[in-house]
């Protein structure tokens, strides 16, 4: 079997892409029925999925209000360590509106534009001491160093700066006006 083939991809809480999500249900299932509250929970979780990883995913997330979750995708290759990791994919709806994200991230019941995206996971790791004091830590070492104000700010301007020829084209072939 190539590399290639033996990719898992799902899209959004669990619509199968590519290959199969049979180890993904196994790890829903068994969170969901169990937490992952203690150090040995997070171990088994770890046969399962990338934690740092999917915390990183969530902090990008947070940090920038995307609401276009079910758009998400996330793999994992049996020939490589086998864990699921997330990607970071279709951020169209960053930045777009104030949706007191941490808040929404840690109340049941989903994010994401319509709450459709399952944060079960979410929650379930900030009940543990490791994953929370992890996530927390990162959170603010971005906020502090490459999402502080100034920083994010900067990017965006010359982003802009870059893409200001192009604008008027974009909006004439969309049929939008700059208003």
């Amino acid at each position: 079997v190539s590399l290639k083939d033996s990719i898992d991809l799902l899209k959004a809480n669990d619509t199968l892409m590519k290959g199969s999500k049979k180890t993904w249900t196994e790890f829903v299932d068994c969170y969901k029925k169990n937490g992952i509250d203690t150090d040995e929970e997070l171990a088994y979780a770890r046969k399962y999925i990338d934690a740092e990883n999917y915390l990183n995913y969530c902090a990008v997330e947070i940090f920038t209000g995307n609401t276009d979750l079910l758009n998400s995708k996330k793999y994992r290759c049996e020939q490589a360590d086998g864990v699921w990791k997330w990607i970071l994919f279709d951020f169209d709806w960053a930045f777009y509106t104030d949706t007191n994200s941490p808040r929404r991230w840690l109340t049941a019941g989903g994010v994401g534009d319509g709450n459709k995206y399952d944060n079960s996971l979410f929650i379930a790791l900030m009940k543990n001491n490791y994953c929370r004091d992890y996530f927390l830590k990162l959170f603010s070492e971005k906020l502090a160093t490459t999402w502080s104000s100034a920083n994010v700010l900067q990017l965006m301007s010359e982003r802009y700066e870059a893409l200001a020829p192009g604008i008027d084209q974009h909006l004439a072939k969309f049929n939008v006006s700059r208003s």
